[in-house]
This record gives structure tokens, sequence and C-alpha cells, in this order.
């Protein structure tokens, strides 16, 4: 039964008046369960509503820089993926001037990117989390979207967006966001380059992104697989090479899938998938398992580290309670139990992540092509676009994305090459220490390390990079808070992570003059500088490490 016509109406009135009082309206004065500082709220949040269409929602979030403002700090839009992910998950559980330390609690992030910039997050599209359509008022009703109306959308949350809140007009803006929202982002940012929105538009930067069907699906790149099993040590070589060669076949779809067609193909699936948490809980013939509280013992989205789904239930129940609704002036959302695209029906439209297990066969996407167009034609007209993917991430491989960009031909930028970048890893404060949750950060310590390896980056002509987050899996800021920071402040100030590596120079040196011969040589001067501060920290100066 559909609601009565003048409930809708009075909803849609009701959060008009919302939209006209921001941003005040808005204004977030108090986060419940904040374990530090007293309990006090120690950065500038609004939350609330955009009228985004005459039937959607769009619930926002914005963290402002915590930067004097003579300081003019740039703005950010962050978009989680899924499709149906939220991206309060990124706001609370990745880089977020707090993070979740319980399902009531929150912890202050030293680590967040409002050190150096406004973030701003769009639960997108509607049917995620709080945001919700027409059709979601009536009993059992959803909302429909696909990439297309994505775009659409949060091209329209960005007008509204800048009309709230006019102070933003002509910021430098980027667009970042990870997993599906390499579908997301080049999607937008080809519709803000398009448009007249009143920003300065610099770019973007993706995560573990879906890019392309041909370089990460057909390479076996997506998703914990039988080659990422065998590659990171969770199988034998004697058991991957008889499952590849003898217990192996491709599905409709173009997925490596078991050969389950004889007794000795089934024992040696059987074994690999009580050797890898029944395919990291992925399992491609469809069996479910019930793990209780520890069998699911790989995570998801790393290759290391406490399986993740209780980081999730925090964030449910925090986000769920009814004074958390209240301080981010949500209740009015149709939604008891906050959730990540439950109320979401949505259709993918490129070759992009669209073959997924299970996808039905003869299923072809809207168009024909991948995220690369898109990157080909911003490219060059565009100040940056950078692509960073986790070494440990199972679901979205950094081979796969590598290949992807490399497949785009540009020349590589002089000095450009492949090469390490480097942070330096301070030690984390006993108050986020002792009250972060074993699921963010796990790499962090009280003590300081120094500079240690951030990663490898590559720097292509047209203002294109690609870098991976060493010992990272899908959720980078999530695993790696320090280095993502540095990766995003160098990023957002148009600064190298890494010195220039002259290839020419080196290969007219003496292998004395390389390796050094009794000093240091070519190789250790070039790494000292790397980890320098000029490099390794946000606005350092010259100073080496010895």
């Amino acid at each position: 039964m559909r609601a009565p016509t003048w409930v809708a109406a009075a909803i849609l009135a009701l959060l008009a008046t919302v939209v006209s009082g921001a941003p005040e309206h808005d204004k977030v004065t108090s986060l419940p369960g904040i374990v530090t500082h007293n309990g006090e709220l120690q950065v500038s949040l609004y939350s609330g509503f955009f009228e985004s269409t005459p039937t959607d929602r769009v619930h926002y979030m914005l963290a402002e820089a915590e930067l004097d403002p003579s300081n003019d700090p740039p703005l950010i839009l962050w978009l989680q993926g899924g499709p149906g992910a939220s991206s309060m998950m990124g706001m609370f559980q990745e880089f977020g001037p707090y993070i979740i330390a319980s399902g009531d609690s929150v912890v202050r992030n030293e680590y967040a990117w409002t050190k150096l910039a406004s973030v701003l997050v769009l639960e997108s599209p509607t049917g995620v989390g709080f945001s919700y359509c027409q059709d979601q008022m009536s009993p059992g009703g959803k909302c429909h979207h696909n990439d297309t109306s994505t775009a659409l959308l949060n091209l329209e949350s960005l007008k509204r967006f800048v009309e709230a809140f006019p102070e933003y007009e002509g910021k430098d803006f980027m667009i970042w966001g990870e997993s599906y929202a390499g579908v997301f982002v080049p999607t937008l940012a080809n519709l803000v380059y398009e448009s007249d929105l009143k920003l300065n538009f610099l770019g973007f930067s993706v995560g573990d992104p879906c890019t392309s069907e041909k370089y990460q699906h057909l390479g076996d790149q997506l998703h914990f697989n039988l080659g990422y099993a065998y590659h990171n040590g969770f199988i034998s070589a004697t058991s991957y090479g008889r499952l590849l060669h003898d217990c192996s076949k491709r599905d409709w779809n173009g997925n490596l899938a078991p050969d389950y067609s004889t007794p000795q193909c089934v024992l040696e699936w059987r074994v690999y998938f009580l050797q890898t948490s029944n395919n990291d809980g992925q399992n491609p013939l469809g069996f479910d398992v019930e793990f209780g509280k520890t069998g699911k013992f790989i995570n998801t989205f790393n290759n290391y580290g406490p399986n993740g789904g209780p980081f999730d239930t925090m964030l449910r129940d925090y986000l769920s309670s009814p004074e958390v609704k209240e301080a981010l002036h949500v209740s009015e959302a149709p939604v008891e139990r906050w959730g990540m695209g439950e109320n979401l029906v949505y259709t993918k439209e490129h070759l992009a992540c669209f073959y997924e297990e299970g996808t039905p066969q003869g299923a072809r996407p809207k168009f024909d092509w991948d995220m690369l167009e898109i990157y080909r034609k911003l490219a060059g007209n565009v100040p940056r676009i950078v692509v960073f993917n986790g070494d440990t991430d199972p679901d979205v491989q950094y081979r796969g994305t590598e290949a992807a960009i490399e497949s785009l031909g540009l020349d590589v930028k002089e000095g450009g090459g492949w090469r390490p970048w480097f942070f330096t890893a301070d030690g984390a404060s006993s108050d986020l220490m002792e009250n972060k949750t074993p699921y963010w950060g796990e790499l962090l310590s009280l003590k300081p390390a120094g500079p240690q390896l951030g990663g490898y980056v590559k720097d292509y002509e047209k203002n294109v990079s690609f870098v991976t987050v060493h010992t990272s899996g899908h959720m980078v800021p999530q695993f790696k808070p320090q280095a993502a920071q540095l990766l995003f402040g160098k990023v957002m100030m148009n600064e190298d992570l890494s010195p220039p590596m002259n290839e020419t120079e080196i290969a007219s040196l003496s292998d004395a003059e390389f390796f050094g011969n009794g000093t240091k040589g070519y190789l250790t001067e070039w790494i000292l500088r790397a980890q320098s501060a000029e490099y390794s920290t946000l606005g350092g100066g010259e100073e080496e490490p010895h």
C-alpha cells in the first residue's frame, strides 16, 4: 500500500525547510561517545540533507578543515563504493576526525584528512544509509539507480552544497573515493569537468578502484581467488598446480571456477576451502559456512589482520542509535537501523566490476566501455589524476589496476619511473592507541619508527600517477592511516611523493659511483633523499635521516 499523497508532500515540505535553514540548522554541536578530550567536539561538523532532486533526499556530512581559514584549505568530496556502501564508512572508519572505537564510542583521529582539507561525504545514491527517495516512503519501497543516475545525482548534490555553503564557492576541489567509486568518481568527474559548478576542479583520485574488466576481472585480479591464495602463501605450490591445471574451468562470465566433476577434484577444492576460510567467505560454488565468531580467519579486504566484520557492526550500532541520529539531524530518514544498500536496487552500466561471480549468464552492461575512456578524456585536461592501490588487497588487486593504467599508453614523466616512496612513522598518541579498535591502523605503534616504505609510485605525462600503498588492503586510510594521510596531503598540495629517478644518469655511472666505494653512492644518496622530511612528511624541510 502506497503512502497517501499528502504524506509524501508533507515530508517534501519538511525537508525543503531543513535545507533552506542550512548550514546553521545542520551544525553538529556534539557527537555522542567521544572518548577523548572530555567528550568535547573539536572539529566543525555539519550534517543534514540536500534536496538533490524532487524525489531524492541525499544525506551529507561535512567535516571542515582544521586549518586557519586564511590558509584557504581545499575541499574534497569522498564517495564510497559498493554499490551500496556508505561514505560514512570513510568518515568514521577511515580518515575522518573521529574513528569508531566501539558500538557507542568514537576516538579522535590524529591522522585525519581534515588536518589538510575540508571533507564532504555523500551517502549516495539514495537508498544507502540515511539517504532516501520518495519510493522508499511506501512499505517495501526501494530506490532504483544506475551509474548514470548516480553521477547526475552526485552533481546535483554538489550544486546544492555550494548553494548551502556559499563560502566554499571557488575553492580548490577534488573528488576522492575507493572500490566501486572507481566508477562513481570518474563518471562524476566527467560531469563536473563539463559543468559550470562553482568550484575550482583539480581532478580526482581513486583507491583500489573498479576500472576495467579487461585488466582486472579477465586478468583474475578481482576478489580473493586461487591465484591470490597461491601468491600470498595461503596454499601450497602443489595444491595450486593441481587445482589450476586439473580442477578448474571458466564460467560464463570468464571467472576461474572450480571443476567439481571428479572425486579427486572435490577433495582438492574442499581442502582449499578449509585452507582459505571458504575462499575468504566467497565460495564460488555458493556453499555458505556458519563460521561462528572466529572461524572466518581471513580479512576479506586484506591478506593479514583480523576479520573486519565486527568493525562494520560497530559502525551500524553507532549510527543507528537515537542519540547519534539526533546529533546528525537525520532522525526523519525512514531508516530504523542504519545500513548499506538494503534499500537500493542498483544496475551497473559499464565494463568495470560488472561480471562479478553470480552475474547472470548473458548479462551485458548498457555501455561497452570501461572507465579508461574517461581517463583518456580527462588526462592532461585536469591538473591531477591519481590512482592508488593497497598491495595486499585481495578484492581489487593492485596488478590489475596497474595494468589498466599502463594500458592508457601514456609516456612516463621524466624521472617518474617506478620508485619507492616513504612516510615518517611518528608514534601514535596513547589516547588513540588505548581506544582504537584492532581493525583500524593495525600497524600503528606508540613508539616512532622513522622513515618507512609507503609503497611505489609511477608518474606519467598528462598529470596521471599510479601509487601502491605497501601492506595495505582495500581501504587504504583504514589500514595505513599515516601513509594515507601523507599520500592525501602530497596529492592535494601537488607535491611529489618521491624524488625523480634519473635513469640516464644511473646508466652512465660506474659501479663504484652507483653502489659507493667506502662512501655513499648514488643508490644510498637517492634513498636518503626520498626518506628526508621533504618527501616523507607533510610540509617537511630538507633534513635527511642518518
